[in-house]
């Protein structure tokens, strides 16, 4: 399937898994997987978590680009500092608690 049919231009019109799932006929862990094999062949979606406004859309502009990749930025740094704590639990240095 190509995902990329169904995902619009803009970030103002930001198609949310729900209603990706109803216009493929996928379930959402499908058209997940969809977009994630469109973004490794280098296809460029974007995704936005704003309340009600979340969802995928393929950028407009550079600007609409930008602000995803630093969300995800973002994102990938939170990821890696809580694995930290629990990498030093693994390799014996601290206790559950994060004492030493």
């Amino acid at each position: 399937m190509d995902i990329i049919k169904f995902i619009p231009h803009g970030k103002r019109n930001a198609v949310s898994g729900k209603e990706l799932k109803q216009l493929t006929g996928c379930d959402e862990r499908t058209v997940k997987q969809h977009i994630a094999n469109a973004r490794l062949k280098g296809v460029v979606i974007c995704s936005i978590l704003d309340g009600n406004n979340g969802g995928y859309f393929q950028p407009d502009s550079p600007d609409e680009a930008i602000e995803y990749v630093r969300t995800e930025q973002l994102r990938i740094n939170s990821a890696k500092a809580a694995l930290k704590a629990a990498e030093k639990y693994i390799a014996g240095e601290v206790n559950g608690s994060g004492e030493r």
